[in-house]
């Protein structure tokens, strides 16, 4: 377990980078401003139309509960991208001042990103300056600075990914049932403190991100190899009828079942995934519930499917720049491809295995949407997955965990190295 003097000195360090990233102003002057970034047809538009939704609405003393501007009209609690209810941009001011509310969701996003990838470090085993290090790597990831400046708000919401992890693994560890309660409760809090940002494809992906990490972690590595290779099938550049992703859809879950079973941890499993959605409701269940409603009303939310994607060239992928929507642009493709294969070697090792094998696998279920073996079919089958757009943000996860786990492998292997030298000595 973390030391109070751990978390501590995470805190007094992802304050630091808070305020290290605050340096730079990424809201853009906003409506009636000398180069406002607004009305030009970029996300911003979005967003400072809610915010100045939320003004008009506090200037009256009332709750926003209907923005007519974004989608023609939407109740903006439940919008999926709305960020109005956060509790940092709120204790902020962020109702009278849209800017310092904008900046301080990215403050507290940063914190979170850095106690939860420290705690995560603690939990595997690692040393926690590995999980800092990895705050740093994805804080000055193109792919970080791309979406905050384009006015993907949204992108922080996986800023809680870490600290929702720490929780469950914790759970996994435990034999008291009031723990793994406790824990799931936490993390489903965080995924909902995700919701709160906006940050709608980050909470959707949560059951995804959690449940692979759950299961990689009470699994075995020849379980966690079956369910890779099975994914992997999706990057055969063979197309055919929906039937062929279906069979491969169907062995998935047939594959996270029989694992499941041969663990013999179904039911710590099942008590995870009941604390963690009890969590999230009681954090975000106001806008959660209704905002399923909408996304029912709206056809965001639709019966799984095979999903109706092109797939994206392989050289797009593999040099990890290009399109922001395509590519992760994590700044070169060296440390791409340094991650993936970090990633790989972690999945053999027991403490690491679970966020090896949850990021691997939406890894390879995003590069494989839009072929013919893709197993998109399942991961549809969760509410919200067969509505999105954009299924290449399944990247994000490498984005999030990929430089930590890189850490975390050479911190083992120099480990192992140091410890041979002292033996051979």
């Amino acid at each position: 377990m973390a030391k109070w003097s751990q978390v501590g000195v995470l805190l007094v360090l992802g304050i630091a980078l808070a305020l290290w990233t605050g340096r730079s102003d990424f809201v853009p002057p906003g409506p009636g401003q000398a180069d406002a970034g607004f009305g030009a047809g970029s996300d911003w538009d979005v967003q400072w139309a809610q915010g100045e939704a939320l003004r008009s609405s506090a200037s009256r003393g009332e709750l926003p509960h209907w923005d007519p501007m974004p989608d023609f009209g939407a109740p903006l609690l439940a919008h999926p991208e709305s960020w109005v209810a956060a509790p940092a941009f709120l204790a902020s001011g962020g109702a009278s001042d849209l800017r310092s509310g904008l900046h301080a969701l990215r403050a507290v996003s940063v914190i979170a990103l850095v106690l939860g990838l420290g705690l995560l470090c603690v939990r595997m085993q690692v040393p926690w300056m590995v999980g800092v290090a990895g705050a740093v790597a994805v804080l000055a990831s193109d792919q970080w600075a791309q979406r905050l400046y384009s006015g993907h708000l949204m992108a922080l919401g996986m800023c809680w990914w870490p600290l929702a992890a720490a929780a469950v693994l914790r759970a996994c560890e435990s034999a008291a049932a009031n723990v793994q309660w406790h824990m799931a409760a936490a993390a489903g809090a965080c995924i909902g403190l995700a919701s709160l940002q906006g940050g709608h494809y980050p909470t959707v992906f949560a059951p995804w991100v959690l449940g692979l990490v759950v299961w990689g972690a009470v699994v075995s590595d020849r379980w966690a190899g079956a369910l890779l290779g099975l994914v992997a099938l999706g990057l055969l550049p063979i197309q055919g009828p929906p039937a062929l992703s279906i069979v491969v859809s169907t062995a998935f879950c047939a594959v996270l079942l029989a694992g499941l079973a041969a663990s013999s941890e179904a039911r710590r499993v099942g008590r995870i995934a009941a604390g963690g959605a009890l969590g999230a409701l009681a954090v975000a269940g106001f806008r959660l519930v209704p905002g399923i409603w909408a996304g029912l009303s709206v056809g965001r939310i639709a019966p799984p499917g095979v999903g109706r994607f092109e797939a994206v060239p392989w050289g797009e992928l593999a040099t990890f720049s290009g399109a922001m929507e395509g590519a992760l642009r994590l700044g070169h493709p060296a440390l791409g491809w340094a991650v993936v294969a970090a990633a790989l070697v972690a999945v053999v090792n027991r403490r690491l295995r679970g966020v090896a094998v949850s990021t691997l696998v939406l890894l390879l279920a995003a590069w494989g949407a839009g072929r013919g073996l893709s197993s998109w079919p399942a991961l549809s089958l969760i509410p919200g997955m067969s509505g999105i757009n954009y299924p290449l943000r399944l990247q994000w996860p490498l984005l999030v965990f990929g430089p930590m786990l890189l850490g975390s492998v050479t911190s083992s292997f120099l480990t192992f190295a140091l410890s041979e030298r002292r033996a051979d000595l």
